[in-house]
């Protein structure tokens, strides 16, 4: 630890001695911690009781790096300090230095922002084909994101197990953070493992702006942009960013789920989502079944997924209750088309290649959620001016009657006939 490569970072200047004087700013220092002597390059011993260690954002003393790292870690017993280093007019300069050998990426939920994080992945990746990549999610979201061929490991969080997710975290010793939450938990998670962190822009505040009156004149950019800002102080060309989410189930899984589930070929695929964490941008159970009885009429395969609090169950129509999400992500990328109300299936559908019908009601796409991905992505909204009235669908009805649902299912079967006759066979109008 005593040379400066085995410092996967660049520790900053600044070491005060016991009476609070800046001990030689600016000259190299090889410093043994816990009030042993401390060696200059001038010869002269002094002691040193609080050191600060500076990285972009923070400071760090003694005790708070011993709670993070615990006393035996061996950056706790010897330390290398370098003078500071100028940043570029950019504010690339530091992160350009490191060799990221190590990274972890940050994201707990929920299901379609998990997916939203894959052209963050796939560009990290692509200018580093050699740095291993982590990602902490909650426990409920792991089977989905070890599906992300460009991961090297998942690092499930538990419900209470935060302080012991920590402990696994500091034996890491990631190179960098990237921070795609934002939340107290995250920016607590990447502070105490006092590594580089890079965080994206979260613009909570111009997004209550966009569900209050009047507010429709603000621009928000979608969030994989603003995830990618995130990256983008490490300084990778423009032709190297990814920003289509791709999702490749292993051919292995998709043979698996379709002899399991029993997935016919020879005819179009249509998966239905009823359902929404949040019931007001819910589309309705009569809705859905309304359209299901109109697509079986037309000789379409046809799928309820999540049906398990349907109330009725249509004939000729199969249904699937609630499953694992990586057995979820196989069994979706067989189907052509997916229908689903503002929610995370909508997400995997779209990366995963099918063309997509996304219903918005209370949310709309300038809040920068609509889906995206290699298929045809339609939206369908009444547009009006009271939407969007919350930002994830949370809350009541401002106006009393749900009109932005109001919806008929004639114009969401017309686009899902016309989205089949644009890419191969007809299906009967009549």
């Amino acid at each position: 630890m005593g040379s400066r490569g085995d410092i996967p970072y660049n520790l900053r200047e600044r070491m005060l001695g016991r009476g609070g004087e800046t001990a030689l700013q600016g000259t190299e220092i090889t410093a043994c911690l816990g009030g042993r002597r401390v060696e200059t390059e001038g010869g002269h011993p002094d002691r040193c009781g609080i050191y600060y260690v500076h990285t972009p954002r923070r400071k760090y003393d003694r005790k708070r790096m011993e709670r993070s790292l615990g006393k035996a870690h061996p950056v706790m017993e010897n330390i290398h300090l370098t003078p500071n280093r100028k940043r570029t007019r950019k504010g690339r300069g530091d992160h350009q230095i490191l060799k990221l050998n190590s990274i972890l990426v940050i994201r707990f939920s929920s299901f379609g922002d998990i997916v939203l994080t894959l052209p963050v992945l796939d560009t990290i990746k692509k200018n580093l084909p050699e740095s291993k990549i982590s990602f902490l999610t909650k426990k409920e979201y792991a089977p989905l994101v070890s599906l992300f061929p460009e991961l090297d490991k998942v690092i499930p969080l538990e419900g209470n197990g935060l302080l012991q997710c920590i402990r696994t975290l500091a034996k890491e010793r990631f190179d960098l953070i990237v921070d795609l939450h934002g939340s107290v938990r995250s920016r607590l998670i990447s502070s105490l493992l006092s590594r580089r962190t890079l965080r994206y822009p979260k613009e909570h505040r111009k997004r209550v702006k966009l569900t209050r009156k009047g507010g429709r004149s603000v621009h928000l950019e979608h969030t994989i942009t603003r995830y990618l800002k995130a990256v983008s102080l490490l300084g990778f060309p423009e032709e190297n960013c990814v920003r289509i989410p791709a999702l490749d189930i292993p051919e292995d899984k998709r043979k698996r789920a379709k002899k399991i589930y029993n997935i016919p070929d020879d005819v179009p695929k249509v998966a239905l989502f009823p359902g929404a964490k949040w019931q007001l941008k819910d589309w309705g159970e009569s809705n859905f079944l309304s359209l299901c009885r109109k697509l079986v009429d037309r000789e379409l395969f046809v799928a309820i997924f999540n049906c398990q609090h349907l109330i009725e169950k249509p004939d000729g129509v199969a249904t699937f209750a609630q499953m694992k999400l990586d057995e979820l992500a196989a069994l979706v990328s067989l189907f052509d088309i997916a229908v689903t109300n503002d929610s995370g299936p909508g997400h995997l559908a779209a990366a995963l290649g099918l063309d997509t019908i996304t219903i918005f009601g209370p949310t709309h796409p300038v809040l920068g959620f609509a889906p995206i991905g290699r298929g045809e992505n339609r939206i369908i909204t009444r547009d009006l001016d009271c939407s969007p009235c919350s930002l994830h669908g949370e809350g009541k009805c401002k106006r009393g009657d749900r009109a932005c649902m109001d919806i008929p299912v004639s114009v969401v079967l017309e686009n899902i006939i016309e989205l089949w006759n644009s890419s191969a066979d007809k299906i009967d109008t009549k």
